[in-house]
């Protein structure tokens, strides 16, 4: 019998005991290609141990991490099982592949978190204000009309973005919880998790640059009307972006 990483288990009849896992393999491929969802169960049997310590752990050494990449490795071969063609080498170098996309993905993903939540961050210190200094935001953040404005500001921008991507950057900006929880509150896998905080972010500062142009409209129209409240015609288009999470 072969192992669960795919290799055979040796000694005599081994040419034929791979022959006849290459044969169960395409079978398999051939059965989830008709609609058959439990043939994955097959291939995941054969290669989830040898993607999981020769591919992705290798590249990923967060154990969590390196799981929900295996899983969506799995999953988007059933989403895409159409889209092979059966060689020689079977299924595995495909499979191969798609978790090595799946790894770079995240860490291109976390990278961009990263930079977007420090932008984030400089917009709230700042106030928004265009401060590259800090210098007038810190004198002006003293004054409490404009700390409610401010926070005025932030909750309508995160007010107009999709539920979810709200959700995301209140968990893991505001309340600071760790990545796992803030997965798990939006019952998906950590990697989506990062996927969907860095389309929240993203969709954040293109909102709150909006934001930001209808206050000065706003304030402008104020001052050529010598002070008088009002406010300016037209809501903001609300974005949100796709899922593909």
């Amino acid at each position: 019998m072969g192992r669960r990483d795919g290799s055979p288990a040796g000694g005599a009849g081994t040419d034929a005991g791979i022959d006849a896992q290459i044969a169960a393999e395409r079978a398999a491929v051939e059965r989830l290609k008709a609609g058959d969802v439990t043939a994955i169960d097959a291939l995941f049997q054969r290669h989830a141990d040898a993607l999981l310590r020769r591919v992705i752990r290798p590249r990923l050494p967060d154990d969590a991490a390196a799981q929900d990449v295996l899983k969506e490795t799995f999953l988007t071969a059933m989403r895409r099982i159409e889209t092979f063609e059966w060689r020689a080498g079977g299924v595995g170098p495909w499979l191969r592949q798609i978790a090595v996309n799946k790894v770079t993905d995240l860490h291109r993903a976390r990278k961009r978190e990263e930079r977007l939540a420090g932008a984030y961050q400089e917009y709230l210190e700042q106030g928004g204000l265009g401060d590259p200094d800090g210098a007038h935001a810190e004198a002006v953040l003293g004054d409490e009309e404009h700390k409610a404005r401010l926070r005025a500001r932030i909750g309508e921008t995160l007010g107009a973005l999709h539920p979810r991507y709200a959700e995301a950057i209140r968990l893991r900006l505001v309340e600071e919880e760790p990545r796992a929880r803030c997965a798990a509150a939006l019952s998906v896998t950590v990697a989506t998790f990062d996927v969907i905080l860095f389309r929240a972010l993203k969709a954040f500062r293109k909102r709150w640059g909006g934001v930001r142009e209808a206050d000065d409209r706003q304030e402008a129209d104020r001052e050529d009307r010598g002070g008088e409240g009002g406010e300016s015609g037209g809501d903001l288009e609300v974005d949100i972006e796709g899922g593909g999470e």
